[in-house]
């Protein structure tokens, strides 16, 4: 598999658990009830956090530090060091 290939991959479960979540936010305007609803909201709970992790591993600890920091919502503003040679 090349590097393009497993960075694609990871990007991809990545995007997949994403949307398992966004799942449980619209599971109340579902038509359905009880156990149904229970039962789906457990499966993309498992199946986000499943995803997520797989991601993670796919696409190594370096790149999920890279996001990370860009995903917290406290260096969104913050001013772009310079870096200078």
């Amino acid at each position: 598999m090349t590097p393009k290939q497993r960075k694609t991959l990871g990007i991809s479960l990545f995007i997949a658990s994403t949307v398992f979540w966004l799942v449980l936010f619209a599971l109340p305007l579902l038509p359905y009830k009880g156990k149904a609803l229970i039962t789906i909201a457990t499966v993309c709970l498992i199946m986000g956090e499943v995803l997520f992790y797989l991601s993670v591993f796919v696409l190594g600890r370096e790149l999920y530090a890279k996001y990370k920091t860009k995903l917290n919502p406290r260096n969104w503003f913050k001013p772009k060091e310079k870096i200078t040679e």
